[in-house]
């Protein structure tokens, strides 16, 4: 009687964890959400009944608990890495030495590996607990994705009420993801309301990457006033402003939008020249080609960081070459960062350098002596690892802008190792990187369908360019 006592009172506290509210479907770790099986489609269902029973401004207000959410799935994830890592020296290490010994002993190499049981099951755990973490944290990815599609869906049709003033009171929190979150949300609404929270938020924001945001929604709700703010944002100092201004007067559109753009278009130099003339484009304007070129890529740029792929030993000298030839392109007064990532990541300096003649001389003797991975790595790539080095350099967060504005990336065959070597997931993780600061990625890789997509949304969200590599 005891036993069956338990049993129920056991069903019941499941019962109940089973059944978040719209606080608890943003959390991390939910006793409802154990893994990544379905975790998706039950999070999802959660939040349509939420709506369907007028909770969308609890929703809104809880949009906050994601990246705390994504941070605790990320703190689980470098635990089982490194545990997986340390795991790795052994099982591998082990297997090096008998290697060592047999040949030493037999001549030759062995067909099989007696790995000891403990040693073996050991790194089976931990590569399996390390698969579940990234499942789970790319599930998260794929709901905070879904849930600012649903909501904009909302805004657009008329956002409900207490909508737009819980975003606005989101636009003045310090999380600055939360904020380009809840100025997108606005962005969807065309309330005289929406408008004047953005223009609040607009005159006393710091954070360049997210009063770009701001700017952006402001174009896109329209209205009085929105001329007047998106122009005087052009001669702002901070590149990502006049960026976001950009982008804005295109969204905004009309003959008068048209027109501060081609008088700013004698003003500008560098990215920003691009910036504008895509804008312009979009309106029928004709535009022109930059003279940075990065495999196939032109462009204009005056603080640019280089990524390229050193895994492969063979197609070295021609990375090499390339990667020189496009530095030599650069304006005398750009400023320029090179990252090589192979199984490791190494960089050209700590930080950029201006593109005079001894720096690029330098940077074509630091990749002429860069020795590729010994053929038994050849082929481990970490694209992750290589692009996190790219921002790291670029700079830019807490409050300041990019040093940087173009990350010009090449791989030879995407990710093959490191923390996120599976594609979708790595692109998961670098546009929510670069989603405040809006850089621009350029991307060149391998043409095959599977690798396609994921270069393309990371090159495309900030207007970059992709080309295949055959």
């Amino acid at each position: 009687m005891r036993a069956l006592w338990l049993t129920l009172l056991l069903c019941a506290a499941a019962a109940v964890a089973a059944e978040p509210g719209a606080k608890e479907v943003f959390e991390g770790f939910h006793p409802a959400f154990p893994g990544a099986t379905g975790r998706l489609r039950v999070k999802q269902a959660i939040v349509e009944r939420c709506i369907a029973q007028g909770q969308t401004v609890a929703l809104l207000r809880n949009l906050k608990r994601m990246e705390p959410a994504l941070a605790a799935i990320q703190k689980r994830i470098d635990a089982d890495y490194a545990a997986y890592l340390d795991s790795g020296k052994k099982f591998f290490g082990w297997r090096a030495n008998y290697e060592r010994d047999f040949v030493r002993k037999h001549g030759s190499m062995p067909s099989e590996y007696p790995t000891p049981q403990g040693i073996q099951k050991d790194f089976i755990k931990r590569e399996l607990a390390l698969k579940k973490s990234l499942s789970v944290k790319r599930a998260e990815r794929e709901f905070q994705r879904w849930v600012e599609e649903r909501l904009a869906k909302l805004m657009e049709g008329g956002a409900p009420e207490g909508a737009v003033s819980a975003l606005a009171a989101g636009l003045k929190g310090k999380d600055a993801v939360l904020q380009v979150r809840c100025a997108a949300l606005l962005g969807r609404s065309r309330e005289t309301a929406a408008a004047a929270a953005l223009d609040r938020a607009a005159g006393s924001l710091r954070d360049s990457g997210v009063l770009a945001a701001v700017l952006e929604a402001r174009g896109a709700v329209g209205g009085d006033g929105a001329l007047t703010a998106l122009g005087g944002a052009l001669s702002h100092a901070a590149w990502p402003v006049r960026a976001g201004a950009v982008r804005g007067l295109q969204r905004l559109g009309g003959d008068e939008a048209i027109g501060l753009l081609e008088k700013r278009l004698a003003s500008e130099r560098g990215r920003l020249l691009d910036d504008i003339r895509f804008a312009l484009s979009a309106e029928g304007a004709a535009t022109d080609e930059g003279p940075v070129l990065f495999l196939g890529i032109r462009m204009h740029t005056e603080a640019v960081v280089y990524c390229v792929d050193g895994s492969d030993a063979e197609a070295w000298e021609s990375v090499a070459r390339l990667t020189t030839e496009s530095i030599q392109t650069l304006p005398d007064r750009a400023r320029f960062g090179l990252v090589v990532y192979g199984r490791e990541v190494t960089r050209f300096r700590k930080k950029l350098s201006d593109a005079n003649g001894t720096n690029r001389a330098a940077a074509a003797e630091f990749l002429k002596r860069f020795e590729p991975a010994p053929p038994r790595f050849e082929g481990n790539a970490d694209l992750y690892a290589g692009l996190m080095a790219a921002f790291d350099l670029a700079g830019g967060g807490k409050g300041q802008p990019p040093q940087a504005d173009t990350i010009c990336c090449m791989t030879l065959r995407g990710p093959s190792t490191g923390l996120f070597d599976q594609p979708i997931q790595l692109a998961q993780e670098i546009l929510a990187r670069n989603r405040p600061l809006g850089i621009r990625v350029q991307a060149y890789g391998p043409s095959p369908a599977k690798h396609q997509h994921y270069l393309q949304r990371i090159a495309g969200q900030f207007g970059g360019s992709w080309v295949g590599s055959g």
